[in-house]
Parts: structure tokens; sequence; C-alpha cells
């Protein structure tokens, strides 16, 4: 398949981030989708307007909500810790959303601060497997595996196992389908239903069994990588900055050497 329709999620107070993104996807045609900013979700009036978007109880975007380890799951207790990944997180939503709206038959994530490695994404022939699954063009790994990893140089797709390589970050994640995208969508919303949160469940991507939230590469590791449902392309065709400024603290790069993460 060829890549069509690229989307990257950038909070509009990101003016530097913006203008890195128009530099480093000149070649490349993309919409922004302006990011939900999870620390002003503290505003009522903007808690509203957000919930009203997503067609989320209001409830479920207050700091008792969130603080409540049965809805969120996160190490930290810190409101602060929790928002800016949560507003990630919202954001995914929104632009899953948009992309049913809009009728996409397939999407390209990007975080603001992805950088391709090719000239041109929409040139290139993707020979992804055919099957129903999401397929990280761009990932962080342990550093004990980035070595072999980047002495691939032929085009395959591995197929992810967390018990044997975990795959982290969310830079460029290519959903192929309108069925994935729906599914997707359902199953990040999932986690606001009302009853009892599960980490685990046979049912887990029906979008009817309300799972426990958490920082969305995270999510994704603990449901669709432990279930086999996603691939990591090599070599990877995104990248992403080592040493990096932020914008919610992110707990890899945070902590590079209690993680030991490398880009490949």
């Amino acid at each position: 398949m060829k890549v069509k329709n690229i989307k990257i999620i950038s909070l509009k107070r990101e003016t530097l981030r913006r203008e890195n993104i128009q530099k480093n996807w000149i070649n490349h045609q993309y919409d922004i989708v302006n990011a939900i900013d999870g620390f002003k979700l503290v505003n009522p009036r903007y808690k509203h307007e957000i919930a009203n978007l997503l067609d989320i109880n209001v409830k479920c975007l207050s700091a008792d909500w969130l603080l409540n380890r049965s809805n969120y799951k996160t190490m930290s207790s810190r409101l602060n810790f929790i928002l800016p990944r949560f507003g990630l997180y919202l954001s995914w939503i929104k632009l899953l959303k948009t992309a049913i709206l809009e009728n996409l038959d397939h999407v390209l994530i990007l975080e603001s601060d992805s950088i391709p490695k090719v000239n041109n994404i929409h040139e290139l022939q993707l020979n992804i497997p055919d099957d129903d699954s999401i397929y990280y063009l761009g990932a962080s790994v342990q550093k004990q595996h980035a070595f072999n990893l980047n002495q691939i140089n032929i085009e395959q797709y591995w197929k992810i196992n967390p018990k044997t390589l975990k795959i982290y970050g969310g830079f460029g994640i290519l959903i192929p389908n309108k069925k994935k995208i729906i599914e997707l969508y359902r199953v990040l919303k999932s986690v606001f239903l009302d009853g009892k949160s599960y980490d685990k469940h046979k049912d887990w991507n029906s979008g009817n069994v309300k799972l426990r939230c958490q920082a969305i590469d995270l999510f994704l590791l603990n449901h669709y990588q432990k279930n086999n449902q996603c691939y990591l392309k090599l070599p990877t065709i995104i990248d992403h900055p080592y040493i990096n400024s932020s914008t919610i603290d992110n707990f890899i790069f945070g902590n590079v050497k209690k993680f030991e993460m490398e880009i490949v």
C-alpha cells in the first residue's frame, strides 16, 4: 500500500515544534490535528468543551477520575504528571474520530517531533502483511536490541511480541484500514465506560469492555502488542530525537538510563 493520509498531533502552543514540522515534512502532504492540552483540563470551560467534542462524560476528565487507580494506570500520584499523558491519549481519540468522519481507508499517526527518514513517504510502496494489525514505522526499543535491528537493510516486518522485545513510542504508527481505525477508536474510548476496569480481558478489543486508561504507548503495548496485533517495519522510516525537550516529560526520554532506550 501507499501512505496517502498523514496526520500529525501537535499542541497549538508548540510554536517551535510547528516550525520544525514544516521543515521536516516539507516534501509530504499532511494535516495537523490540534492536540488536546492535558494541563488545560483543570479549566472547567475547556474540560466541558473537550467532553462535548469527544462525547465523553465530563466526570471522566476530572482530577478525581484520573487519580483513581481503578480508572488510570500509573505509578505516579502527581496530577501534573498524568495530565499531559492523558491529553495525548485524548488527542488520539480526536484524531481517530476525525479519520472516521473523513472516511479514511488508512491513517499514519505522527507526533509533533517525528522526522521522516525518507524523502517522500507517499512514494513508497509498503508491502505490509495482509492481516488486521497496526504497524510501527518508527519506534524506541531496549538498548540491547537496537544494534541488531539497525543492521537490517532488507524490508521486512517483525511481528511484535513483548515477551522478547517491547516497542515504545507512538511517533509513527500506521492504522492500515477502516476496520482497524474504528476498532482502535472504540477500544480507546472504552476506558470511559461505567463499571469495573480491566487490564486483561478476552473481549478487550470489542469496545464493550472497560479497559484501564494509561499513557497511549503503554496502552498499545499492553493490549495490541501483547495480543500480537502489531508489526515493526524494518528498516524503520520514521525517526525521533533521542534527546528531546518533551512537551509531556515523557517517561522514556526523561529516564533514559533507567530504561536504556534507543531509537530505530
